[in-house]
């Protein structure tokens, strides 16, 4: 890891890949001093039908639906074995997977953005993600995809 590579991205979506890119990313902040932030960012939820659901109702399913997001979330990075979690922090954001990310790092000065190729959807899986080439286009910093 370079000097300048302190502070590394790691964008997750519970797919193997994503995994695999925090293992890279792992192996990297042995070397050094370095720190990572594991970031998922879940798309807004959309509320096909406000019939009957009042304010408190609507905020209730939210924070439903956003727990267990979280619960996937933080399942799929255990499965990770070998982490350093004294130099791992989690974050969780929501909108755009790739505006967001690309919004993050820009914001926190993130020396590296580590990434799988695709995502986990069928749609992303086809060529390299729309998400990773958003990413790999507009991001501040170097992007390190892996496979």
């Amino acid at each position: 890891m370079t000097e300048k590579s302190k502070h590394i991205l790691v964008a997750f979506d519970s797919s193997h890949q994503s995994q695999e890119a925090l293992k890279v990313a792992n192996n990297m902040i042995q070397e050094d001093d370095g720190h990572i932030t594991v970031v998922q960012v879940f798309e807004n939820i959309a509320i096909t039908s406000l019939d009957a659901m009042t304010l408190k109702e609507l905020s209730n399913y939210a924070n439903t639906e956003s727990n267990e997001m979280m619960d996937l979330f933080r399942q799929r990075v255990a499965e990770v074995e070998g982490l350093d979690e004294e130099r791992i922090s989690f974050v969780t954001l929501e909108g755009s997977p790739k505006r967001e990310l690309v919004k993050y790092a820009k914001a926190r000065n993130v020396d590296l953005i580590v990434m799988g190729a695709t995502g986990t959807h069928a749609v992303e899986r086809i060529l390299i993600g729309s998400t990773t080439s958003y990413v790999v286009n507009h991001a501040h910093c170097n992007v390190l995809v892996v496979k």
